[in-house]
């Protein structure tokens, strides 16, 4: 029987040097990474950096962090992401009287994004507040760990990669932009949805938290969201299914369990209807590329 994996996080930052990436087009991810940082010592500024251009999206995941731009100071919080570009006049360190700060971080070369980029910025501004369980942060969590297990061995999956995160952020400016695209009663259901997937019991229970009536519930959802209720839940459960089969030893009948299935037959059933792949051949092939946003008809 095989050691159960730890849950104690780890910590790396792994780079990219891929030279065919500018002339074949592609986007260029440049590092990927993980950190916890207590030590003063820590300061990175903007303009005495020489590794530029780049694009720096960095997620506090606990503590405290601070950011300079131009002259004035902004702590960072847990579940606050800020974005900058590099080189910049900003700077971003560790204050010994924070708590240790805990992030995780993406840069990549600007090449084919800043109109991406500057959409997201437009909308968001330099700092925003994002759920720790939204796609966006699932997203780069699992690039990192594509990263770190050496699934991201080439210039395209490395472009993909990247795309994909500048997608999830895209759409996620376009949820809290000014314009109402979400109304209040489908963000409400959709937050409550990431957060108790495992135990939702059916439609009526997240029609309830909504405050709209079942069926008023399901045209609403299905024409703000594309899919159903019930499929947008499937997606979120197969996403978390994912993450458990790469990062822990559990068996397909747990993380069934875990994330809501009724049971393990039910779970495979899904999972190889929407994967392409039983959980089992999911995670024994390391080559498959572990994606999170999963849409269907």
């Amino acid at each position: 029987m095989s050691k159960p994996k730890s849950n104690t996080p780890d910590y790396s930052t792994i780079g990219f040097r891929f030279s065919e990436a500018s002339s074949m087009g592609l986007y260029e991810l440049f590092a990927v990474g993980r950190d916890l940082i207590s030590s003063p010592s820590y300061r990175w500024e903007g303009q005495q950096r020489s590794d530029g251009p780049l694009f720096l999206f960095q997620y506090t995941i606990s503590g405290n962090g601070r950011l300079r731009i131009g002259s004035k100071e902004h702590l960072l919080s847990e579940e606050t992401a800020f974005l900058v570009e590099i080189p910049g006049d900003h700077g971003y360190y560790f204050a010994e009287k924070d708590e240790p700060w805990e992030f995780i971080f993406l840069l990549f070369r600007p090449n084919g994004l800043s109109d991406h980029w500057n959409a997201i910025k437009s909308r968001c501004g330099t700092i925003v507040a994002i759920p720790r369980e939204h796609s966006v942060i699932r997203t780069l969590e699992l690039i990192y760990l594509d990263a770190r297990d050496g699934q991201l061995p080439d210039a395209f999956r490395a472009s993909s990669s990247v795309y994909r995160f500048m997608m999830e952020l895209r759409r996620f400016a376009d949820e809290v932009d000014g314009t109402g695209t979400q109304p209040e009663a489908i963000r409400k259901a959709l937050d409550w949805m990431e957060n108790h997937y495992a135990s939702v019991s059916g439609i009526e229970a997240i029609a309830e938290v909504s405050g709209l009536s079942k069926f008023h519930f399901i045209r609403r959802f299905t024409s703000t969201v594309g899919i159903t209720p019930l499929q947008y839940l499937t997606k979120v459960r197969i996403g978390h299914a994912i993450r458990l089969l790469r990062e822990t030893d559990h068996s397909i009948e747990d993380i069934a369990c875990n994330v809501g299935f009724s049971g393990g037959s039910y779970f495979i059933k899904v999972f190889h209807g929407i994967v392409g792949c039983s959980p089992g051949e999911f995670r024994k092939e390391k080559s498959h590329l572990a994606f999170h946003r999963l849409f269907f008809d």
